[in-house]
Order: structure tokens, then C-alpha cells, then sequence
């Protein structure tokens, strides 16, 4: 009977549309890195750009600036950063070079030294440096869309961060517009214009890669060229959308996107759990909770939305009333994922019971289920689920 119910109730969610996107931002900041004179009024247009072709999902919107020096200045400034760049990429590419162990050694630590350079010397480096340490600190990941000239300041910030932070490329992405540099740290992707002949004519600059239907002969306007340019705008989105689910890869427990938002806390802090950083003894409520969130694997052609907390309740009144208040029953259609698996070898392949495998608190036979998963469990595991601690 259970079997029958269960199934009605994901038939109905079956059909539902699959465009919706449920991947979660609130971790993500996006940072703009500006290229060569913009003031700030520019900058913020820019910013605002980026907020609407993103439908300001993200948790914060800020700018790394780099201040309007005068033309002479900043065309001098592009010129040194470029020749920096190519020395830093090119001993770097050494020191990762399958030579002599004194050789590789050598070579990066004059990669390290032309990095720290340019840092020392260029103010509104460090200014980039320190804002992006600051949303690493409190545990944000950073999205950095840089045009231009900010490219050089987005690949000179990721290689000064990446000697304190570990695992950088995993905390902080880029993706650069219009480069004039000859790579991207931290393996971002680029989009660059065919008709942006002013980074084109630039030696060693990283190749066009895409083309618009109207295009003119200097086409290097962020907002204008690349944002609201066809098909531009919607493959910049498209990359955004790509980069920031790779950075909350390694944040959730479930792929990004494949829960409805109610469930996010939980999904953090299953992943927690999974990865051993939550060593206390677990109440029942709360092995009853990881238990009925891991039962989401189970939810396939179901759209994200429908993922949610609520259906997880409908899913859980039916399996107690049906089953889990029945003293008869040892074997359970519904299935706990572990709490009603009493295995005395806990080496199991499946990763529902791997979760569980350093909490023997969790690990209920048939007869404990029976005792201790009444609906007062229930109803304070969805108080656990709702706001776990």
C-alpha cells in the first residue's frame, strides 16, 4: 500500500519543468575588476550590469578597483603588467616542468618573487588582495568578473592569495572579459570578442573565442559589447553560472542545484557530518534527520523545486503511519539509510551508510526503530532539519 502512495505522490512532480534553477548563491560574492578608464561611476554601471544579468542572485555585489590614474600612467602601468604577467607565467610553467628537482625549485621561487613584486609595488593591488581576504575569512567564496586591464590584477590577487589559502581554485573563480593576458589563474575560462580588435592587437593575449551578430571594429565596451551583446551576454551568464557551481561543489553534500532552498542548511551540514568535522554523539532526532535527507537521492525526475521540506514531511507521515508505528514490521518499503540497517560491518559501499559510519549512536536495529522513532522524533527532526546546529 505504502509502495502505491509513495508513488503518487512523486508522479505528480514528474512532469514538472526542469529549467529551474535551485543552485544556491547565498555563499557566493561576485567582485568586478575593472579594466582602464573607468571611473567609478563606470564601475558601478558595470556592477549593476552584472546584477541584472545575474538576477541579483548572489549574496554580495561589490567592485576591486583600480583607480583612474591618467591615460600616459595607466597605458605604462598596462605595459609593465603585461611584461610581469608573461614573466610570471613563464617561470611558472617551469617550475612545473619534469626537470631537475634544483631546476623547478629555482623557477618557482623567481615566479614567487615577480608575484610578490607587483604586489609591493602597485597599491591597488594590495587593495584587491585585502578585500578578497576579507570574504575568504568569513567563509565566502568569491566570483571575480574582470574586464580588461582587471585581469591582470584578478591572476596577480589569486597567485598572492593562493601562498596562505589552500585550495584556492576551490574559494575563489574567475572569469575574464576581454584579457589581455596569456592566461587565467586558477584555470578560470575566458570570453573574449573576434571584433575586440584592441585586445587582439595585443601580443600574447589569450585568443577570441566568441563572436556577435553585430559587430563593429573596436567592440571592447563591457556593458555595450559583452553583456548586452548576441550571443555574448548569454554565454558570459552561462559561464558565471558554471563557475560559481563549481566553487559549491565541495560545499554541499548533493550536487548544487539539486535541492529546493529549504533543504540548504541541512545540505552544509550533512556534508559536514560526511566529512568527519562533526564528532559529537548525535540525539536520535537528529540521526532520524540525516537519515530522511539522505532519502533526496531517491528523488529522480523530480524537479529541484519540488525537493523540498515539505514534500520530505508528506513522504515521512506516510512512512510512520504505514510502517514505522507497526511493532510487526522488521523490514521496511520506506527505508531509513542505515538507522534500520543493524550491520556489524560497517564498511559498506553505499554512501547513505558512510555518513553514518562514525556514529555508532546511529546505527538502529529493527527493534530500536520501533522504540525510539515516535512522532515526537519526527516532528523535532524537521525542527533539526529547518535549522540544524
Amino acid at each position: 500500500m505504502f509502495v502505491l502512495k509513495f508513488i503518487f505522490i512523486f508522479y505528480m512532480f514528474i512532469n514538472s519543468s526542469y529549467a529551474t534553477d535551485c543552485t544556491p548563491t547565498e555563499n557566493v560574492s561576485l567582485v568586478f575588476s575593472n579594466g582602464m578608464f573607468n571611473d567609478l561611476k563606470d564601475i558601478r554601471n558595470s556592477l549593476n550590469g552584472l546584477k541584472d544579468l545575474t538576477k541579483s542572485k548572489y549574496k554580495n555585489y561589490d567592485y576591486a578597483q583600480n583607480l583612474n590614474e591618467t591615460p600616459l600612467l595607466q597605458l605604462l602601468e598596462v605595459y609593465y603588467q603585461k611584461k610581469s604577467s608573461n614573466n610570471i607565467f613563464l617561470w611558472t610553467y617551469f617550475s612545473e616542468f619534469n626537470g631537475p628537482r634544483w631546476f623547478t625549485k629555482i623557477a618557482k621561487i623567481i615566479a614567487q618573487e615577480y608575484t610578490k613584486q607587483s604586489y609591493v609595488i602597485d597599491q591597488d593591488l594590495q587593495n584587491h588582495v585585502n578585500k578578497y581576504k576579507d570574504y575568504l575569512n568569513d567563509e565566502l567564496d568569491i566570483l571575480v568578473v574582470s574586464h580588461s586591464q582587471g585581469n591582470f590584477y584578478a591572476n596577480r590577487a589569486f597567485e598572492v592569495l593562493a601562498e596562505s589559502y589552500k585550495y584556492l581554485d576551490n574559494k575563489m573563480g574567475i572569469v575574464a572579459i576581454a584579457s589581455p593576458d596569456s592566461y587565467v589563474a586558477g584555470l578560470g575560462e575566458h570570453r573574449t570578442l573576434n571584433s575586440d580588435s584592441l585586445i587582439r592587437s595585443i601580443p600574447g593575449s589569450l585568443p577570441a573565442n566568441i563572436n556577435n551578430e553585430n559587430s563593429g571594429l573596436i567592440d571592447h565596451e563591457f556593458i555595450k559589447h559583452y553583456l548586452k551583446g548576441f550571443p555574448s551576454g548569454s554565454k558570459i551568464e552561462a559561464l558565471l553560472k558554471k563557475t560559481a557551481k563549481n566553487l559549491l561543489t565541495d560545499t554541499f553534500y548533493f550536487e548544487p542545484g539539486y535541492l529546493d532552498k529549504s533543504l540548504i542548511k541541512m545540505d552544509k551540514w550533512v556534508r559536514k557530518l560526511n566529512d568527519g568535522k562533526i564528532t559529537r554523539v548525535l540525539d536520535n532526532h537528529e540521526c532520524l534527520a540525516v537519515s530522511l535527507f539522505l532519502k533526496n537521492k531517491n528523488w529522480f525526475g523530480v524537479n529541484c523545486t519540488n525537493r523540498n521540506l515539505y514534500n520530505m514531511k508528506e513522504g515521512a507521515e506516510i512512512c510512520y503511519k504505514d510502517e514505522w508505528s507497526d511493532s510487526n514490521k522488521v523490514i521496511f518499503g520506506c527505508g531509513l539509510y542505515g538507522l534500520d540497517q543493524n550491520l556489524t560491518n560497517w564498511s559498506s559501499s553505499f554512501e547513505s551508510y558512510l555518513v553514518f559510519q562514525d556514529h555508532d549512536e546511529c546505527k538502529w536495529s529493527p527493534t530500536k526503530v520501533h522504540s525510539e522513532l515516535t512522532r515526537n522524533t519526527i516532528i523535532k527532526a524537521f525542527e533539526f532539519i529547518k535549522k540544524p546546529i
